[in-house]
């Protein structure tokens, strides 16, 4: 029985020892040494390049994680303080002494009515919200999510969905992934319940000075009325993501007929590729 001890050194300097036993009574000769040398320079780089990817995947969980609580406390805190302001103000309208019953009566109404669209609207957002992590949590890839959110609107409605997507996995942060998917969503839902549309195109791509493009054209009714709270309050989530990500947001009236929404930004993975 031959017991042959290699040391080995991977190139983050972590040591270990290779045991190798056999049954021959034959001393290993060099070239049997240089041929167990090289198989243990081979699985230490190995257990280097798990070792690798294992800290990759969990810097990227954690990533995730921490943009989910981000996200959620956003999302939440700006619908609770807004109801939090309807409810005074209602409880500041039924406490009230000075104004006329009728008036005060109206003015509660629309209070209450104020109160019910804030909450319906809180709560829609909350549920794209969820939807978009369960999209991304389920071990799809960012290209999956979008053709499944596609796929979702597609079945809400009868407007044909087209999806032109250039860029590969991997090209974008995970909060970057996250805040486009939102946008998309918020933006498909806008056309859905508004637009009147019957053709609506998707297209992601970089463009020829780096920057990361994500138009969605529909060929409906064009910009809803100024006055819609609800895409109004839609609107400025989408405004608020395109900047968390350092990017613009334009909405504009297409030359022939419908809307265009387009989202630009620099991608963190570009600019650090750049420096």
């Amino acid at each position: 029985m031959v017991a042959v001890h290699l040391p080995y050194d991977s190139e983050n300097d972590a040591r270990a020892l290779l045991l190798l036993k056999t049954d021959s009574h034959t001393e290993l000769d060099d070239s049997h040494t240089r041929l167990l040398t090289d198989h243990a320079e081979l699985l230490a780089s190995m257990i280097h390049i798990s070792q690798f990817f294992k800290h990759k995947l969990r810097n990227v969980q954690y990533e995730e994680r921490a943009t989910i609580a981000r996200e959620l406390h956003d999302s939440i805190a700006q619908s609770l303080s807004y109801l939090k302001i309807q409810a005074s103000r209602l409880q500041s309208l039924v406490n009230s002494d000075k104004t006329p019953p009728d008036s005060s009566l109206v003015q509660i109404d629309l209070a209450v009515q104020e109160l019910r669209e804030s909450i319906s609207i809180a709560y829609r957002h909350l549920r794209e919200l969820l939807t978009t992590f369960r999209l991304t949590m389920d071990g799809n890839s960012f290209a999956q999510a979008i053709e499944d959110s596609i796929k979702e609107f597609e079945k809400r409605c009868s407007i044909v969905f087209e999806l032109d997507n250039r860029l590969p996995d991997g090209e974008l942060s995970v909060a970057e992934e996250m805040q486009l998917l939102h946008i998309m969503r918020e933006a498909l839902s806008n056309v859905v319940r508004h637009s009147h549309a019957q053709y609506t195109k998707v297209t992601l791509l970089r463009d020829h000075d780096g920057k990361v493009r994500m138009s969605v054209d529909d060929d409906g009714i064009g910009l809803g009325p100024a006055g819609d709270r609800e895409n109004h309050h839609g609107l400025i989530i989408m405004q608020e993501r395109t900047r968390s990500i350092g990017g613009t947001l334009e909405m504009e009236e297409r030359e022939k007929q419908g809307t265009r929404v387009l989202v630009t930004f620099q991608s963190v993975k570009n600019k650090s590729n750049n420096l």
